[in-house]
Formats: C-alpha cells, sequence, structure tokens
C-alpha cells in the first residue's frame, strides 16, 4: 500500500534534516543494534534517501508550494514515528508546527 503526502518546501526539508540526522547517529553502531532498531534503520535509510533526492530538486530552483513524495506504508509509519517524537519533545515552536501539520496530513492516512 503506497501513501502520497503533499509537503511544503519547509516540511520537505525538516524530513531530510531529520532522517539524515538519525542515520548519520546510528551508522556507526548498526553492528550493535538489536533487530528491531536494525529494522527502523533500514526503514529511515529509504526514506533518507527519497527524501534526499526531493531536497535535491528543492534546492535547485524556485521553491514550489508543495513536493508530491510516495511512501511505502512502513515508511510512512516510520515517517510518522519520528514526526511525532519531535511534535512532543522538540522546545523549538517552529519545529513542533511543521512536525504538526506533517502529522496531522499523514495519521488520517495510515
Amino acid at each position: 500500500m503506497k501513501i502520497e503526502l503533499k509537503l511544503t518546501a519547509p516540511q520537505l526539508a525538516y524530513l531530510g534534516m531529520r532522517f539524515d540526522a538519525f542515520c548519520e547517529q546510528n551508522k556507526r553502531r548498526f553492528p550493535v543494534l538489536d533487530r528491531r532498531s536494525k529494522a527502523a534503520f533500514t526503514i529511515a535509510q529509504d526514506v533518507a534517501d527519497k527524501l534526499h533526492s526531493k531536497v535535491r530538486i528543492l534546492n535547485r530552483g524556485t521553491p514550489k508550494k508543495s513536493y508530491k513524495i510516495t511512501f511505502k506504508y512502513h515508511e510512512a509509519h516510520s515517517v510518522q514515528y519520528f514526526v511525532m517524537s519531535d511534535k512532543d519533545n522538540n522546545s523549538d515552536n517552529y519545529i513542533r508546527t511543521l512536525a504538526q501539520n506533517i502529522f496531522l496530513e499523514l495519521d488520517p492516512k495510515l
């Protein structure tokens, strides 16, 4: 099952930054992670690759109003998990607002 999202340029940049940071943080620890964490890491890498290609398009020219991106169900669930944790734990109101908006768009589709 595929889930399609329409994201604004700041939302796309935020998600790309969030997933890149998670992948970089856990890349060296991969051999010692448990099975569930390894699965989450590999899903996050797939999502980071998709987002990276969209962010490259974003960086090339003037940003459009929204960008369509399609996730598989497990990838969308991973995005929801990351967004939910940022929405609840981040102190920056702008980041919390971006995370809340992504969550509100994604939640009914899951």
